[in-house]
């Protein structure tokens, strides 16, 4: 399974569910998410570079280290050195199933992450999302035979339905407002923005009255991409000390290649001028045979 595949299920649902994104910002939340996209799940650590946490997570890179050491303070993450030096993140917070119910499990598909569409997403769908996401069942595929209790209950529901579902009688714009901590203009431009891009959709008549959070919308933000391509190539450019030598070898390599093309120019006229020379002496011996004849 590539890093775009799957999902990721942080313990947060139940918190949210209780008001814990009234107040305050969601860029801890941000980065916390794309950390956890890059979780290798074998060895729980993460090693996304600065620039690309901040990326995908639409935040500056100088704010990163910030918001990673309060994320290592509330204990979700702790730094590691790998070999050769390089850095990572220790996932901390428990795994799934844990001692939670299913439903306080916060589900979030890496392909959220990794196309750019968790960054491009602006901070009210942010929260209104999420708060969408705390509050749907686990997973439902909204037919009218819909039991509420087999979601609360059956942990393979994650993998039963490509989307979850949030019924009508939770979709209260009052109780929404509340628990993302919006006004009204700016919760009725959240939500027109989720339905926009493909985050919500309402279900249809042959379906439960409500909304449907695909797992994976298929959304992706072509800036966000091409910024994580300049990223990667800035990366790969060398820097400080480093930098010197390489654009000394540089400067090595072009004056080696002038060399050796003003030699190549050299060889190439001197065996033209020779035969030339041959031909017109031949000629002028042919000419002088002639005569003397």
């Amino acid at each position: 399974m590539s890093r775009d595949e799957g999902f990721i299920l942080l313990p947060l649902a139940g918190q949210i569910r209780e008001g814990a994104l009234a107040e305050g910002s969601t860029r801890n939340l941000a980065v916390l998410v794309v950390v956890a996209a890059h979780e290798d799940r074998r060895t729980r650590l993460a090693w996304p570079s600065l620039a690309r946490v901040a990326t995908l997570a639409g935040i500056r890179k100088a704010d990163v280290p910030v918001i990673l050491r309060a994320l290592e303070e509330k204990k979700w993450l702790k730094p590691e050195i790998l070999s050769g030096g390089k850095r990572a993140w220790r996932m901390l917070y428990a795994t799934y199933p844990g001692d939670l119910e299913p439903r306080d499990w916060l589900r979030l598909n890496r392909s959220l992450v990794m196309g750019g569409t968790w960054a491009a997403m602006p901070e009210s769908a942010r929260r209104l999302y999420l708060v969408m996401k705390a509050l749907a069942w686990v997973g439902q595929k909204a037919l009218p035979d819909w039991n509420p209790e087999y979601e609360e209950n059956e942990p393979t529901a994650w993998d039963d339905v490509k989307a979850q579902f949030l019924p009508a009688t939770l979709f209260d714009p009052n109780e929404l407002r509340r628990l993302s901590g919006l006004t009204g203009p700016t919760f009725r431009r959240a939500r027109s923005w989720l339905f926009h891009c493909g985050l919500a959709v309402l279900t249809s008549d042959d379906l439960e009255p409500g909304l449907l959070l695909p797992h994976d919308p298929g959304t992706h933000a072509p800036r966000i991409i091409e910024q994580l391509k300049r990223d990667r190539a800035e990366a790969a450019t060398p820097k400080g000390d480093a930098l010197r030598a390489f654009r000394a070898a540089q400067e090595a390599q072009r004056k080696n290649n002038a060399n050796k093309a003003s030699y190549r120019r050299t060889l190439t006229r001197e065996p033209l001028n020779d035969h030339l020379c041959t031909d017109e002496r031949s000629s002028g011996n042919r000419r002088t045979l002639t005569r003397e004849r």
